[in-house]
């Protein structure tokens, strides 16, 4: 009986041992992934680009890059970025953070050197789940593509239903970035 009773404590060791090694080479590569993804989101140089450089890379995907535009703003105009290609200026890129239902909404605007808008990014808000951050929405936000001048609820953009104040927001934004622009807070005027 007490071969069989090796027997069986030979098998456990053998089985506690596999467990361990296999752990071990779990919290080794866990603790490596951690490092690495420390690293790579964390560089040192101070060179990664922040919300504003993406939407704008975003909005303007031929772009060799922006440069922002010195100048008293408005309030709610966090700044102007005029966008180029080599030495073409293609537009323009508006920071702007008009007041939500809960809290200003940042978004960038991007407009091309005719003044009309080429796109909508939201950077971030603070509106209800599921009513008010519909405003994100790819739908919603191209309906402002090709637009230009002052624009109005209802006769140039649709609003989101149980979202007015949410809607209301985002086209005050594109108000303000197309006013900055052509009124000479960026240089198509």
């Amino acid at each position: 009986m007490s071969g069989k009773n090796e027997s069986r404590s030979d098998y456990i060791k053998e089985v506690l041992k596999t467990a361990l090694i296999l752990l071990t080479i779990c919290a080794c590569s866990a603790l490596l992934i951690s490092v690495v993804r420390y690293i790579t989101l964390n560089p040192k140089n101070g060179d990664e680009p922040n919300a504003v450089d993406l939407a704008i890379l975003e909005l303007f995907s031929t772009s060799s890059g922006s440069e922002k535009l010195e100048g008293d703003y408005a309030n709610e105009v966090l700044g102007v970025y005029k966008v180029m290609s080599e030495e073409t200026v293609l537009g323009y890129c508006v920071n702007v953070n008009p007041q939500g239902y809960n809290a200003p909404i940042e978004m960038v605007v991007g407009i091309d050197d005719a003044g009309a808008v080429v796109g909508v990014k939201i950077i971030s808000h603070s509106e209800t789940r599921r009513i008010g951050d519909r405003v994100e929405d790819v739908e919603y936000l191209s309906q402002y593509v090709g637009k230009k001048g002052s624009l109005s609820a209802d006769d140039d953009i649709d609003m989101i239903s149980g979202a007015t104040v949410s809607s209301k927001a985002v086209l005050s934004g594109v108000n303000i970035a197309l006013s900055a622009v052509s009124t000479g807070e960026g240089e198509l005027s």
